[in-house]
């Protein structure tokens, strides 16, 4: 996130990440469809899985923030192209 890679790479992050939050919640309830039966859930996982969704929400509001920032700039260019000068 410091090196600043991107929008495409912060969507795929967030999906990715998702993903493996809903994978775990599914490894957990009873009957899951995928190991038939429900998984332990440790402090260890809770705390990893709080991580995850602290980690989707801080790129959301990275990518708003860039987005917001972007067309600000563009904005700023537009006017200043539409009044020039010379």
């Amino acid at each position: 996130m410091l090196k600043r890679w991107g929008r495409t790479w912060y969507y795929i992050g967030i999906a990715g990440t998702i993903i493996l939050i809903i994978m775990w919640v599914m490894t957990r309830i009873p009957d899951d469809p995928i190991t038939g039966r429900g998984g332990p859930i440790s402090e260890m996982a809770i705390a990893i899985e709080v991580f995850q969704i602290a980690y989707v929400v801080l790129t959301a509001i990275i990518i708003v923030k860039d987005t917001k920032r972007t067309r600000r700039e563009t904005h700023i260019v537009i006017l200043n192209n539409d009044n020039p000068s010379t």
